[in-house]
């Protein structure tokens, strides 16, 4: 039985496990201009692959990523619901937004193809459903703070009547019945199978592609080589440690 990849590692052909990792040196000013360095638990040269299935293959990797956040974030919620977990309400409203962001994301037109659209009726449905939701929460006032009014108070007691106080109740929408929580969970469980089998199609695909085209020249176009690992989660061999200069 073959041992399953870690979210980092890759299996090459000869059957290596390889575990990568990328250290970002964020810019001062720019989040855009951060350096970004590959480190990988062996020596391995690479190649940025440029095709149609490769860039495919890369956003919906990124796509997975919406997804699986999304998904953990429901189960919390669903098992909340179900009475196996304690959550407060700000913490309940933070994992229902972030549930509903993370999914609109996953199929909003952009830098990156869309996940895969459900094909059964019911889960297309329930997406159109959620989509517009999110959607509300994105360009209206849904959440906790909507329906906010504010009513005079008086005593029954009083003849003639007379306002004694005033107070705001706010109306939730805030979140899903338990019902529609089971729903979106299993919608979401349902298009991250999607995605993940589309993902697998494509790496069969494109290693294919890759091996056949000539090694000699896809590398020599690319003087990139991923940095050692002196070991796995420590420090670079290329970049020395610096001490605190005593003075």
């Amino acid at each position: 039985m073959t041992e399953p990849l870690g979210p980092d590692e890759v299996r090459l052909t000869t059957g290596e496990r390889v575990q990568f990792r990328l250290l970002i040196k964020p810019h001062k000013w720019n989040p855009g201009d951060a350096e970004a360095t590959i480190q990988s638990s062996r020596p391995l040269r690479w190649a940025r692959l440029e095709t149609e299935s490769a860039t495919r293959l890369a956003h919906l990797e990124s796509v997975l990523l919406d997804l699986r956040y999304a998904v953990r974030c429901c189960h919390l919620l669903v098992a909340a619901a179900g009475g196996r977990l304690g959550l407060d309400a700000d913490i309940t409203g933070a994992l229902w937004r972030a549930v509903l962001m993370s999914y609109r994301r996953c199929f909003t037109s952009g830098a990156r193809v869309r996940a895969p659209l459900p094909r059964d009726g019911e889960h297309r449905k329930w997406h159109e459903a959620f989509i517009a939701l999110a959607n509300g929460h994105i360009a209206h006032s849904i959440d906790h703070f909507e329906d906010f009014q504010t009513f005079a108070l008086a005593r029954p007691e009083d003849d003639p009547a007379r306002v004694v106080g005033i107070h705001v109740i706010g109306i939730s929408h805030q979140l899903a019945t338990p019902t529609e929580l089971f729903r979106l969970h299993r919608l979401l469980q349902s298009v991250e199978k999607a995605t993940t089998e589309e993902v697998a199609r494509l790496r069969v695909a494109i290693l294919s592609e890759a091996q056949a085209e000539d090694a000699s020249v896809l590398f020599s176009a690319s003087a990139h080589e991923a940095e050692p690992m002196s070991r796995i989660g420590g420090p670079s061999k290329t970049r020395p440690k610096r001490g605190r200069q005593r003075g």
